[in-house]
C-alpha cells in the first residue's frame, strides 16, 4: 500500500509473490513528491512491514544520475555479477535503495555459487534494515 503524507491511500495491490512493482507514472501517484509504502498480510493485521518513504527526485537530480549511469555503462558493458555489484554500489551511494537491492539480487541470481556476492547482499539487507 502507498499513502501520501496525509495518510490518504494512493495505491493498493494484492499479490501472492514476494515482490511487486509500483508504477509511479500511474494517475494517482504521478504528482506525488513523497509516498510512504508498506506491506500487510490481508488476513492478519498484525503481520505488516514498517513504513518506508520513497521520495521522487527532481528533474535535475534525475539528469545527474542518468549522466553518471551513462558513464558507468560506457565502462561496464557485460551482464556479469561483478558488474551488477558495481551498479548496486552506485545506487547505494546515491540512496537509490530499490535499484541497489535489485542489482544485488541480480548479482546473486547470476552467480548463486559465489558466497561473496551473497555476503555483500546480506550485509546490504542488514545495514539498511530490509530483512525480517
Amino acid at each position: 500500500m502507498s499513502v501520501n503524507v496525509f495518510d490518504e491511500v494512493l495505491y493498493s495491490a494484492e499479490t501472492t509473490d514476494t515482490k511487486i512493482s509500483v508504477d509511479f507514472g500511474q494517475e494517482q501517484l504521478k504528482n506525488e513528491r513523497f509516498v510512504i509504502v508498506n506491506v500487510k498480510d490481508k488476513d492478519n493485521d498484525n503481520l505488516k512491514s514498517r513504513d518506508y518513504g520513497i521520495q521522487r527526485m527532481s528533474p535535475d537530480e534525475v539528469k545527474g544520475i542518468e549522466d553518471q549511469l551513462s558513464a558507468i555503462g560506457a565502462e561496464v558493458t557485460e551482464e556479469t555479477s561483478l558488474n551488477k555489484i558495481v551498479y548496486a554500489s552506485f545506487f547505494e551511494e546515491n540512496n537509490l535503495h530499490l535499484d541497489a537491492l535489485t542489482k544485488y539480487e541480480e548479482a546473486v541470481s547470476l552467480s548463486p555459487d559465489v558466497e561473496d556476492f551473497q555476503m555483500i547482499y546480506d550485509e546490504y539487507i542488514q545495514a539498511n534494515q530490509l530483512g525480517n
